[in-house]
């Protein structure tokens, strides 16, 4: 029997680039169940205890010191995160879970896993999140190589801004991002593939 097609589109912001120095501040998802977002979660979580703060980071996401030591602990965005999965994910089920999408989504998911890790249980987000993910910037390497798209570089604003999503000075917001990563992914999936999906 074929499963209903779930997808969790997230982004994350964070303290630096490098999951196990770094540390989650923000997480936006959007819950697609086949085609249609029937839930958006925004969680902010204080960084790990010992985990390094980059300056250069809080400038890009927009974030200050005090702001982020204010957030709530990593284990409450964590577990609010679990109860907005298991609405719609049976965790005992393999083969019921999301795919995870979004852009550069393997950065994300490292960063999950680290704070999954480092707060919650062993088995991290694969009881609820298929390790196989969706890459929109995997479909712009595509585009890349097969129509020969070329831009001045392949950050999320620069493709978007190609594309005509906006996105615009949101940029480097968790949510802003992932909501224009799905309509992106939308539009280079039809430039690609042909495949018409709902906006």
């Amino acid at each position: 029997m074929k499963m209903r097609m779930k997808k969790f589109w997230f982004d994350t912001e964070t303290t630096g680039t490098n999951p196990r120095r770094h540390s989650i501040i923000q997480l936006a998802g959007l819950v697609e169940i086949e085609g249609t977002v029937v839930e958006e979660v925004e969680i902010l979580m204080r960084p790990l205890d010992g985990r390094n703060i980059e300056q250069e980071a809080l400038d890009i996401n927009g974030y200050t010191m005090e702001q982020i030591m204010a957030f709530p602990p990593a284990v409450d965005g964590l577990l609010k995160l679990q109860k907005v999965l298991a609405r719609y994910v049976n965790k005992y089920k393999k083969s019921d879970k999301f795919v995870a999408s979004g852009y550069n989504v393997g950065f994300d998911m490292d960063m999950l896993y680290e704070t999954w890790f480092a707060v919650s249980d062993q088995y991290g987000p694969g009881s609820w999140i298929f390790s196989a993910r969706e890459d929109i910037l995997t479909d712009v390497a595509r585009l890349i190589a097969l129509k020969g798209l070329r831009l001045d570089d392949y950050k999320l604003g620069t493709v978007c801004d190609a594309f005509g999503v906006k996105l615009g000075l949101d940029a480097h917001n968790a949510v802003a991002d992932i909501r224009a990563t799905r309509e992106l992914g939308r539009i280079v999936c039809e430039e690609l593939y042909g495949w018409k999906q709902a906006a």
